[in-house]
């Protein structure tokens, strides 16, 4: 990360070994004399995880700070490619806690306004490959959180 621009997203060694285990999983699948069920179970996850790493890899970087002249930019990319909100487009940013599996997980939700259209934003800590807390405290010195 440099002063003009920070981004996160997954980190590429979690993208690389979702991918490795995918393959050793399409490999099992192909290669193991076991039941067809069973066969059927290993292809079906190895294309599962292969299917998350792709995500992972296409959307990078989730979420970007990125600096032109005296304001910041919010720059979102999804499947559909990159979205850039301004200070203005932000209505709400927040960090959340959900409950899974017993533990409390932090989540940074954005609401924002584009096009006349409202969209929910949530990051979790794979999204950002960092704890959403910090990146909301950046967010904060970036002048960025209404």
């Amino acid at each position: 990360m440099d002063n003009d621009s920070l981004e996160w997203s997954a980190p590429t060694s979690a993208v690389i070994a979702t991918a490795v285990a995918a393959a050793v999983f399409g490999t099992a699948a192909a290669l193991a004399g076991i039941d067809a069920p069973g066969r059927l179970i290993l292809a079906l996850a190895g294309t599962a995880l292969a299917g998350l790493a792709l995500l992972a890899g296409v959307r990078r970087p989730r979420l970007a700070v990125v600096r032109t002249g005296d304001h910041a930019d919010l720059v979102v990319r999804d499947l559909r490619g990159r979205t850039a909100y301004r200070r203005q487009d932000l209505t709400q940013v927040r960090v959340t806690e959900s409950r899974r599996l017993g533990r409390k997980h932090p989540l940074l939700e954005i609401d924002a306004t584009r096009d006349g259209a409202d969209r929910l934003l949530i990051f979790t800590r794979w999204d950002l490959g960092a704890d959403p807390r910090d990146v909301f405290d950046i967010l904060v010195a970036q002048g960025l959180i209404p």
